[in-house]
């Protein structure tokens, strides 16, 4: 399964941060980090782009492949990060 087709399979997590076990911390979008940074360390930045009231990670989707599991992407959905199929890479709105 891709990591869109993961994605797409938990929209319905979108924005539950409440229901996350085991916080990283009490703010969604540092655990969202916190999580990704676990998953596949960056070197640099975690924030590649912003514009208006988005974000884009700093994270090449194509290698987070095998990597994340669903439990990884409900948890970063109920952060409210979802998959940017037009830049084909991971984002969030603050």
């Amino acid at each position: 399964m891709t990591v869109e087709e993961m994605f797409n399979k938990f929209e319905d997590e979108y924005f539950k941060f409440e229901d996350v076990e085991n916080k990283r911390s009490e703010a969604g979008d540092i655990h969202a980090m916190l999580l990704l940074q676990e998953v596949l360390p960056c070197d640099g930045r975690m924030i590649s782009a912003a514009e208006h009231d988005q974000i884009w990670f700093n994270v090449a989707v194509e290698k987070l492949e095998g990597l994340l599991t669903e439990g990884h992407v409900k948890e970063l959905m109920a952060c409210g990060v979802f998959y940017d199929d037009d830049v084909e890479s991971l984002s969030m709105f603050r």
